[in-house]
């Protein structure tokens, strides 16, 4: 197995080469890891002479693409590694910054601006949703002076 490869995806760690130069390395997961060893196999089985490994692979690919992700693959992402406590903990930071500057800013407000989600996919996470829209009423009902 080569230096850097792991069981799970983790976030890049540094290094320096011997040159000085900073060096990202990425851990692939399993999966990902036989991925890019069957591409190699199908690299070397068609192209003789070829001398390649998964960092040369790997960085092929990502040099190939356009710097930015398009939109879907954007929401491929949030769909994917969505964290639900993180978002809540965004919202709250986010609302207490507003309110500080005088700001009007609702929870409903914060969590519609900031879904990349279709209303179909939203859908399905109605319980999720359900809680925002019940946190959003209340707050509503207690900023309203009307009595029942």
């Amino acid at each position: 197995m080569e230096q850097g490869v792991g069981k799970s995806i983790e976030a890049p760690s540094t290094v320096r080469s011997s040159r000085g130069k900073r060096i990202e390395r990425a851990v692939l997961n399993g999966q990902c890891c036989e991925t890019v060893d069957a591409w190699i196999e199908q690299v070397k089985a068609r192209a003789r002479g070829i001398r390649i490994n998964r960092n040369a692979l790997v960085q092929w690919l990502i040099e190939g693409r356009a710097s930015t992700l398009s939109e879907s693959e954007i929401c491929e992402i949030a769909e994917k590694y969505f964290d639900e406590v993180r978002f809540a903990r965004w919202v709250v930071d986010e609302l207490r910054v507003a309110r500080s500057k005088g700001e009007n800013v609702s929870l409903a407000e914060l969590v519609a601006r900031n879904s990349l989600t279709s209303p179909k996919k939203r859908a399905r996470r109605r319980r999720v949703s359900g809680l925002s829209k019940d946190l959003s009423e209340n707050a509503a009902e207690a900023k309203s002076p009307e009595k029942s």
